[in-house]
């Protein structure tokens, strides 16, 4: 439901908060975080001119050719038991190892891994498996591959942060 001038009142809320909480000190450097307006003449073009088509348009480097860049997150769905995680933790150590994918280009990098189906003894024994095919060693966890395998011990630190912010997440 809008206001008599248009706004969400829920917006108009949170204009009202006091600078002074809105407005926070990062302790690092103590410089001011900037606030953003919700305010729509702030989704005009920069003061330069820019519009928002001009900026940030620098492509990111690509990690797997064609397909995955710097700074996305990736999620893959589907139905249970189609290979979804198979595919995922080959990718994962072809990534790791820098070594091409179904003839794509890889860049090698560390991986962080979420796998909320596979059980953990599964997950340990397929990355194992697909090292041997491939003829390197086993990822260095954390260093090189960070999992969260909700489906393995809490003893494991990913698995104990998962569940830790599934209970907190609600």
């Amino acid at each position: 439901m809008k206001d008599g001038i248009g706004r969400v009142p829920a917006i108009r809320k949170m204009e009202s908060i006091e600078p002074d909480w809105a407005t926070m000190k990062r302790e690092e450097n103590h410089r001011r975080v900037r606030v953003v307006s919700l305010d729509p003449d702030t989704f005009q073009d920069d003061e330069d001119g820019a519009s928002f088509f001009d900026r940030n348009t620098d492509p990111r480097e690509e990690i797997v050719e064609g397909m995955f860049r710097e700074q996305q997150l990736v999620a893959v769905a589907g139905p249970f038991g189609i290979g979804k995680s198979p595919i995922l933790s080959d990718l994962a150590m072809h990534v790791l190892n820098g070594i091409p994918w179904c003839g794509r280009t890889v860049q090698q990098r560390p991986v962080i891994h979420v796998d909320l189906e596979t059980p953990g003894s599964v997950y340990r024994a397929n990355l194992q498996n697909i090292a041997a095919r491939l003829h390197v060693p086993v990822p260095n966890v954390p260093d090189e591959l960070d999992p969260y395998l909700e489906l393995d011990s809490l003893d494991e630190p990913g698995t104990k942060k998962l569940w830790v912010c599934s209970s907190i997440c609600g």
